[in-house]
């Protein structure tokens, strides 16, 4: 892929604030988001974070869910009322990563009824919790030397569903159009 000639002269921040708008942007005109946040640079942190935490337990997953779409804790929101959430922060100089976190938030059974209310229905549905917690995806990257443990937990890994224990080692950590 070429990169524009100004690209080349944009920290990584400014080129992952472009890439979260732009990618936000797209999606929402072909109607894959109903609702976008739209990112700017705080010194050196992006973040749809107003509170940065994490689900530990999966029987806990329909209040995470309902504290991060009350609290507009995230990037976007899809039509099905999923959310996608995101953090970087950077070194000083905005151009090295130093911890990220993406997360696809899959809607654990609510709707929004005629009233634009939200309704929870999944005891109408024929999935139970588990379906949807199971489809939880998160992109963690993390340099700090404390929290690297080589084949237990690499610095840029990848969870499938809430078992925090489950890790998929990559090599480096996708941008935010190629997480989408």
């Amino acid at each position: 892929m070429l990169k524009k000639k100004h690209d080349r002269n944009m920290t990584l921040m400014k080129k992952i604030i472009k890439d979260i708008n732009s990618t936000n942007l797209s999606l929402q005109k072909k109607n894959i988001f109903s609702q976008i946040i739209y990112v700017s640079n705080k010194h050196n942190i992006i973040s749809s974070y107003k509170e940065k935490y994490m689900i530990k337990e999966p029987s806990r997953y329909k209040n995470f869910y309902l504290d991060m779409y009350e609290s507009q804790n995230y990037l976007c929101l899809l039509n099905d009322i999923s959310l996608i959430s995101g953090y970087y922060e950077f070194s000083n100089d905005k151009e090295n990563l130093i911890e990220a976190k993406l997360e696809y938030i899959p809607n654990p059974g609510f709707i929004i009824n005629k009233d634009y209310e939200m309704e929870y229905i999944n005891s109408n549905l024929q999935h139970p919790l588990s379906y949807y917690t199971s489809n939880y995806i998160r992109f963690d990257f993390d340099i700090d030397k404390e929290s690297y443990k080589p084949l237990f937990h690499p610095c840029s890994h990848l969870h499938l569903g809430l078992d925090s224990n489950y890790r998929i080692s990559l090599d480096k950590f996708p941008y935010y159009s190629e997480f989408v």
